[in-house]
This record gives C-alpha cells, structure tokens and sequence, in this order.
C-alpha cells in the first residue's frame, strides 16, 4: 500500500510539475485598486471557509466546496475596505480591524465595536502625526487582533497604543469600563503595534503577551505582575541591541517555544525565551531582509513572506525559496486543512500552493485597471 501511495505522488508530481501555475482570476477587484494594495491577512474559521482581508477590497470569502470566493465591503456593513488584521474568537464570531475601526461579523450581520464610547478615544492628540519619528495614522486604524488564553480580546492601533478588552466583565460595569488602555506611559515599547501573541512556552513567562512594533523593538507584558508592581513594571522590552532593528513586521512562535522575529532590513531573529538569547538569520542564509509573515506548518516547517523576495521555506536547517508565485511582495500566508499554503500580495494577488505536488493555482484578478 505505500509503494502504491509514493508511487501515485511521484506520478503526481511529475505530471503537473514542480512550480506549475494554474490560473482561476476568481478574486475580483471592484474598487479602483491599485498596484500596490495587497491581501494583507487571511484566516481558516471553525467551518472551513477561508477569508482574506485586504487593503482596499474589503473582504474576500472562499468556500472550498464550491471553490467561489464572496466579496464583502462597506456596502454590506464592514466598517472600512481597507482591512488591517481578523481574527475567529472562541464564539466563532470574525473580528475585523480596519482603517476606520473595528467590526464582528455573527455569519449575519456586520456590527461596529466602537473601543471606547461611541469611537475610538485615545488618551493622546489625535492630530499627532509623529511617535518617536514613526508616521502615525487615525486614532481609528486598528492593525492587529488578539485573543488570549483567559479570552481578553486586545486591539493593536497604528500609533496610539494597544486596548484590552474583558469580554466577561463586559456584562457586569459596561463596555467602556471594560476596556484598558496601554501606551508608551505604561511600558508598552511604542504605540504604533504590529502585532500580538501570547506565550505559550514551558518557561517563566508562559502566558505572557507579546508586541512588535513599529520603531520600539519588542516587549512582553506579565499580567500577574499588575496587583504587584504596578502596569509600568509588568512590561520588558527587547530594544537596542538585543533587536538590530526595531521596526518589526511581525512575530511568532514555534511548537518548540522559539519566537520568531521579522524585521524590516534587519533579516529575521529567533529567540529562545528559556536563555534569552538571540539568533540572526540573513540573507547569507537565504531569509529575506524584510520578513512580513511568518507561519508554521502541519509538519513543522516555517514559511517566510517577504516584501520583494517572495516566500521561502524553513525545515529547521536550511532555507528553500518557492519560485514562481503570483507576486514577490507577498503580506499574509495561510494554511488550510488539505494543508496546502495560501500566500497574500500586491495588487490583490493570492495564490494557493501545494507543498507536495508543487502546483500553484493562482486566483488574482490580473485585468489591466
């Protein structure tokens, strides 16, 4: 039986091709896009759909059954078409962060989550446009979504910090009271966030949350130390010369504990939280100076984007580049439940890509604007 089972993969693979691209332009672009938005986030829901966010079509659904995608934009509720981060809570409900604000989707309605009151109120000059010599946005521009393990909800802003909303506590003091800013004054390492996870390593910090950003490194914030030390003290930053460039695109950690660092011309760093310390990868080791994306497979293997040099693969000793991608400037990586790879790039490009056969199916919508 796995004599016939190799045998049917080899034939697999010779028959399509290593690298062979078939094209579906199934994603279709209705609103004046240009060549340098992109399908910035993606995720897989409980159910098996597959949504994508990007930065000027709103929404995109794909129902493998009936391999169609379903376009979502203002005009049906979501807050903005330009879509930062999304995320499924332990409710099922799809969260969205935009340019203007944030939405939950219940499978039937899109409903606005204003943050604080009636809109986003930060506890800062919203006609700021500078944080420590980073251009900030709209108070409005969520960028990063997270649910951690006691189901806080936390919504990273492009500038102006990061809120922590207690879903639980909601019912009994109200939404407002619900949430809790942090920003600069409280330790967080800078205001503008890239992105949100939360520890999950056999080390002290398991269940600490951790933030890139952009222009102040990285840091972990210790909920236990609150009671104790007080906010300011509950955050560690890893700056300077712990980071050889503090502006990060984003973060993650690996089954083994590793936490995984990519920065903007810096190459990516991979940090072991049980003694600290660092590793750099390069170019020289075939990683891309500007990682965008990095993910985690079934198997084990790392999966790095990049804004310029596509995608490459990391089997724990070397790196392989994956040619022949719909486009090199790739923000988001996707994996689903077949296991193939769903990469995320300029102009509205998305592709899918089958690790075993190597065949990659290409849904852009490529019409000349």
């Amino acid at each position: 039986m796995k004599l016939i089972c190799s045998f049917l993969l080899l034939f697999i693979s010779t028959l399509f091709g290593h690298g062979q691209k078939i094209t579906e332009p199934t994603l279709t672009k209705t609103q004046r896009t240009t060549i340098y938005d992109n399908v910035c986030c993606g995720l897989e829901d409980k159910s098996g759909n597959l949504w994508f966010g990007t930065t000027s079509e709103g929404i995109f659904c794909f129902d493998p059954i009936t391999s169609r995608f379903t376009n979502y934009t203002v005009k049906d509720g979501l807050s903005d078409n330009n879509v930062s981060c999304m995320l499924e809570d332990n409710k099922g409900n799809l969260w969205f962060g935009t340019q203007n604000g944030v939405c939950y989707y219940d499978r039937k309605t899109f409903t606005p989550f204003p943050i604080n009151g009636n809109e986003l109120k930060f506890p800062v000059d919203s006609a700021r446009s500078i944080s420590n010599g980073i251009l900030t946005h709209s108070p409005n521009w969520i960028s990063s979504i997270f649910q951690d393990k006691t189901g806080n909800l936390w919504f990273g802003s492009c500038g102006y910090g990061v809120y922590r909303y207690d879903a639980n506590l909601n019912d009994s003091v109200g939404q407002e009271k619900s949430m809790t800013i942090f920003t600069e004054k409280d330790g967080l390492c800078n205001n503008y966030v890239e992105g949100i996870i939360e520890d999950h390593s056999n080390s002290s910090r398991n269940g600490n949350i951790w933030f890139s950003t952009r222009g102040g490194g990285l840091c972990s914030y210790d909920a236990s130390l609150n009671d104790s030390v007080g906010r300011g003290r509950s955050f560690k930053s890893l700056v300077a010369d712990d980071i050889r460039h503090n502006h990060i695109f984003c973060i993650f950690q690996d089954k083994t504990g590793y936490i995984w660092i990519g920065t903007v011309n810096g190459g990516v760093r991979r940090y072991d939280p049980a003694t600290e310390l660092f590793t750099n990868f390069t170019w020289k080791d075939g990683v891309s100076t500007n990682t965008t994306c990095i993910l985690e497979d079934k198997n084990g293997n790392l999966w790095l984007s990049s804004d310029g040099e596509g995608i490459c693969r990391y089997d724990g000793k070397s790196f392989t580049k994956i040619e022949g991608i719909c486009n090199n400037r790739v923000w988001s990586i996707l994996e689903d439940k077949e296991g193939n790879l769903w990469f995320g790039a300029r102009n509205i490009g998305l592709c899918r890509y089958n690790p075993i056969t190597g065949v990659i199916t290409d849904f852009s919508d490529n019409t000349p604007e």
